[in-house]
């Protein structure tokens, strides 16, 4: 008997060990964590007008593209357990790829060693910015998610300090070094905060075409977005004023106004017709990167 039920547990260990990694893998949406990081790095750049990779910048990077991670793993076990991705199979929990109390045992450690790791940190203020982006994320899920407007503002927000937080991590190491010929200037302080609007502003757009994409489940699922709440022609003319706004404020950046005018099209192809939805979203991740790339080499 207790042969067997060694090997029970030993089979089911090593059947978790496959499945368990796999599920959390595709829930932590592998591509937000080089995103996450090329966004700290750039708002870095940006800060000190030079490529400065510091033991401090690396951590802070890292740190961030782990919170995005793990807020992506914790908004499908929260959609899971409220049965608003009853019918989405790409939702590991739902698939049955992953049971809940392993994904909240693995959240748990992930967010004690964030924890440590900040931490260990120097700078109080970054310590602080990366606190808040934590406790923001958790707090979106949970609480800001089912509210009209505020669901949309605060995954564009979260996105956007990104850069800051980024620049906070080499300024704030130049400054104890006593280096204060690299701390951040007037003008490098005014180029971060339009990098920061754009970021903000471009996803807070997709944020809304993603809610017009998602507009039947969530219909069914008594999610008022924006498009449930407005309707989907007024949601994506809004995100069309969204990406406008943008560009009335980085008007003088050609290379950022070239990829805007290729999301502005594709939104009014979305308009005429919402099978464009997938081709913009495919093509977005290129555009946003190139947008971003057009500020650190300004």
């Amino acid at each position: 008997m207790k042969i067997i039920l060694l090997q029970l547990v030993v089979s089911w260990t090593a059947i978790a060990l496959k499945r368990v990694p796999r599920a959390l893998f595709k829930m932590s949406r592998p591509i937000v964590i080089p995103q996450s990081a090329m966004l700290t790095a750039s708002g870095a750049i940006v800060a000190v007008d030079e490529i400065k990779f510091t033991p401090e910048l690396a951590t802070t990077a890292a740190l961030v593209a782990t919170t995005c991670a793990t807020s992506m793993i914790l908004n499908d076990l929260v959609d899971a357990h409220r049965g608003t991705d009853a019918n989405r199979q790409s939702n590991q929990v739902v698939a049955g790829n992953i049971y809940k109390h392993e994904v909240v045992i693995f959240l748990t450690y992930v967010y004690i060693a964030e924890i440590c790791v900040i931490n260990t940190l120097e700078s109080t203020v970054l310590k602080m910015a990366l606190y808040l982006g934590l406790f923001a994320t958790i707090i979106y899920t949970n609480v800001l998610k089912p509210i009209t407007w505020i669901k949309n503002i605060s995954v564009a927000g979260i996105i956007a300090s990104s850069p800051i937080v980024g620049a906070l991590s080499v300024t704030e190491v130049l400054i104890s070094n006593n280096d204060a010929i690299h701390v951040i200037n007037t003008a490098n302080q005014a180029l971060l905060i339009k990098m920061s609007a754009m970021i903000f502003f471009i996803f807070f757009f997709k944020e809304i075409l993603m809610d017009v994409q998602d507009y039947e489940d969530d219909k069914n699922s008594g999610i008022v977005t924006v498009p449930v709440k407005y309707g989907k022609k007024n949601a994506i003319l809004t995100s069309l004023s969204v990406l406008t706004t943008m560009i009335v404020i980085s008007h003088d950046n050609t290379l950022l106004n070239l990829s805007s005018l290729i999301m502005i099209l594709y939104t009014v192809l979305i308009y005429l017709d919402e099978k464009y939805i997938p081709q913009l979203f495919s093509q977005f991740k290129y555009l946003s990167a190139i947008m971003i790339a057009s500020y650190t080499i300004s």
